[in-house]
């Protein structure tokens, strides 16, 4: 499998520095680097089984698009929009509802994975369109790293995978029905890594032929929220965080815990210099 990573935090060999997570981190929000580090783990498994005919890139950016998508996967089956998640917990996903459960009990809507899935594939969709590409679908993919983490699942919209079936989704793309060549590939990486200046113009895009869905099951697609495909908003059932001059408050306290650990070595350093000065 080919990995194409388009994060700017990450150097030459995906490492994450410190000073990488602290921008991350404060840009990001407080879950950024346990998302990265769930995309490695995503990475390794899906690359134990899939071959070199498969592109992976993660965290491309699209024109107006506020986030960039963290894992897009273009192999000859199609384009599957992956969200790898660290969430733990117990879930339920049934139909496009999506609530957290607690000792067999219901408590509640928890975060929309699903709505977020769906609306980062439309997008990504409506991208490839846009610039000629008669693509039928995207896939969502949610896709769960902790071991500990269940999903009981009942008509979800997304394809839903766990920890411990990475494996098996990846042997099950390979035994789905071809769509695509390699050129065809290699057309929609270079789209995607590159995307043309032209998708920064605003205005709908151009209808296309509809087109038979493939894949193991069809899904509904979002309508178009206003004119311009590419304008990112928060998903159905998603918040906006809080912010305080431009920032969350989970970034004030990353930045006010930094300034507390400078001053105490600050403190610590000086304490040391006038107590071995004669």
């Amino acid at each position: 499998m080919k990995l194409i990573e388009s994060s700017p935090l990450r150097g030459p060999t995906g490492e994450i520095t410190l000073e990488s997570r602290i921008r991350g981190t404060l840009a990001h929000g407080l879950q950024w680097y346990s998302e990265m580090n769930a995309q490695e783990y995503a990475t390794e498994r899906l690359g134990r089984v899939l071959g070199r005919e498969y592109v992976l890139i993660r965290n491309a950016e699209l024109p107006a698009m506020q986030a960039p998508l963290p894992m897009v996967l273009i192999g000859p089956q199609g384009v599957f929009c992956i969200i790898a998640s660290p969430l733990k917990g117990s879930f339920r996903a049934k139909a496009e509802d999506w609530k957290t459960l607690s000792g067999g009990s219901l408590l509640g809507p928890g975060p929309q994975m699903q709505a977020l899935a769906l609306s980062l594939s439309d997008r990504l969709l409506r991208f490839f369109q846009s610039n000629g590409v008669p693509l039928p679908e995207v896939e969502p993919v949610l896709l769960f790293t902790d071991p500990h983490t269940h999903v009981d699942t009942a008509r979800p919209v997304v394809r839903i995978v766990l920890a411990d079936g990475i494996s098996h989704f990846a042997s099950n793309l390979q035994r789905m029905q071809p769509i695509m060549d390699e050129e065809d590939i290699e057309h929609l990486s270079g789209l995607l890594v590159h995307p043309p200046q032209a998708a920064l113009l605003p205005g709908p895009a151009t209808p296309l032929p509809e087109a038979p869905p493939t894949g193991p099951k069809s899904r509904p697609i979002p309508p178009p929220i206003d004119d311009d495909p590419f304008r990112f908003e928060t998903a159905p059932g998603l918040h906006r965080q809080r912010r305080i001059m431009g920032m969350t408050f989970g970034q004030w306290v990353v930045i006010g815990v930094m300034l507390v650990l400078e001053i105490v070595v600050v403190v610590t350093f000086a304490s040391f210099v006038l107590s071995t000065t004669p």
